[in-house]
């Protein structure tokens, strides 16, 4: 493992742990049982499920995507939280910490800025109500 690997693995690994905390914060309980809270994050809809950079030169950024989030439900959900599992894919923050009400949505945007050339994937972690509880959107990119 290079320094820089090791150093996004230290960002990748604080980052999801403060998601956490922050939905402990909420009075969210770490179940390994189905709680109402997945439940209602079940009725989270993602659009897109996945998003896909093609040629992106080395230290450049391409072009941002615009994620949705849409509250399926009748009741209000909170969203705790918005994050990549890797340095290079970065969401912008206007969906962290805001309660959809029902029917309500949420856009926010995610660029991609490969440090090296290749192929690179990676997930987008949206938490919600439950602490270890999350959605995911597949990302991938080249380099």
């Amino acid at each position: 493992m290079n320094r820089n690997q090791g150093e996004r693995e230290a960002i990748v690994a604080v980052a999801v742990c403060a998601l956490i905390l922050a939905a402990g914060a909420y009075g969210a309980k770490a179940e390994t049982v189905e709680s109402a809270a997945d439940a209602k994050l079940a009725k989270l809809k993602i659009i897109p499920n996945s998003i896909n950079w093609r040629d992106v030169p080395t230290d450049a950024t391409g072009s941002s995507f615009t994620v949705s989030l849409v509250n399926s439900s009748s009741r209000p959900l909170y969203i705790a939280g918005v994050a990549s599992t890797d340095p290079e894919f970065v969401p912008t923050q206007e969906c962290a910490g805001v309660t959809l009400s029902a029917a309500d949505n949420c856009k926010f945007s995610i660029s991609f800025t490969p440090s090296a050339p290749g192929k690179h994937k990676a997930s987008l972690l949206i938490t919600g109500d439950a602490a270890h509880r999350h959605k995911t959107v597949k990302l991938s990119g080249v380099g």
